[in-house]
């Protein structure tokens, strides 16, 4: 009886099914794109405020920094506003450090008598609050994540030194509402921590950005476009105190209500 050899065939690859692109959004860009170019101008933005001038930063870049960030597909690919909620631990941090940068530069211009255009162009549309900026801010007090917390306590500190006589009761509000209601200690200490640094602000004799070399130094850059100011004022925290004290009342007022 003869053996048939059997014959080997070689199992046939399966092919691999192409690769798929990444979905578009309506703008033309990829959406992980969109957001390296959104981190790429927080980037620039805070390497452009440690030298203490914005005019070399491109009034697009500052736009989107600011008010503008992604394009969205269910609205005609127009541009949205800032939505911290769609953004990472990372770069909600870098965001809120460039607020508080951008406040703590523009209090110590202003106390020399000279500022840059673009960083008090920038703080005027903040203040004015068009796109709800600072009411994200206010929601980061709240965050489950300690870091960002202190990052939005600093940030809004700042802020509203910055705001003067401009300076919402609805903000304070909030502020007064979170220490009066949350049952988070660490939460009600940041809140707190937000009046305190504004009232204790002056105690600090040396920040940071002073803080490069021996001697006095211009906090302006040599080839900033920059703006005298005829008067110049240091901010005062004497009428930010009874504003706190009124919302505190007026939030203390209605938990008792409710009660």
């Amino acid at each position: 009886m003869v053996r048939r050899r059997e014959r080997f065939v070689p199992p046939v690859p399966k092919m691999e099914e192409p690769v798929k692109k990444k979905p578009k959004v309506n703008g033309g860009e990829d959406s992980d794109d969109s957001e390296d170019a959104g981190d790429n101008d927080l980037q620039i933005l805070q390497e452009s405020l440690l030298e203490n001038c914005l005019c070399s930063v491109p009034e697009l870049t500052l736009y989107k920094s600011f008010q503008h960030q992604t394009r969205s597909s269910d609205v005609n690919g127009q541009l949205q506003s800032i939505n911290f909620s769609h953004w990472d631990v990372d770069r909600i941090l870098k965001f809120l450090t460039c607020i508080h940068v951008l406040c703590e530069v523009s209090i110590k211009q202003n106390l020399e008598g000279s500022t840059c255009s673009r960083i008090s162009d920038v703080c005027e549309a903040l203040i004015k609050n068009e796109h709800g900026l600072v009411d994200q801010i206010l929601d980061c007090l709240m965050h489950n994540n300690q870091f960002i917390c202190y990052s939005a306590c600093k940030a809004l500190s700042s802020f509203f030194i910055i705001c003067k006589s401009n300076l919402h009761t609805k903000w304070l509000e909030r502020i007064a509402d979170n220490a009066l209601t949350t049952p988070v200690p660490r939460k009600m200490s940041t809140s707190l921590d937000v009046v305190k640094r504004v009232i204790e602000w002056k105690d600090n004799n040396t920040h940071p950005l002073e803080d490069r070399g021996s001697g006095s130094q211009t906090l302006l850059h040599p080839l900033c476009n920059a703006t005298s100011l005829m008067d110049t004022e240091s901010p005062d925290s004497s009428e930010f105190i009874p504003l706190v004290v009124g919302a505190s009342l007026r939030c203390y007022l209605i938990s008792y209500d409710l009660d």
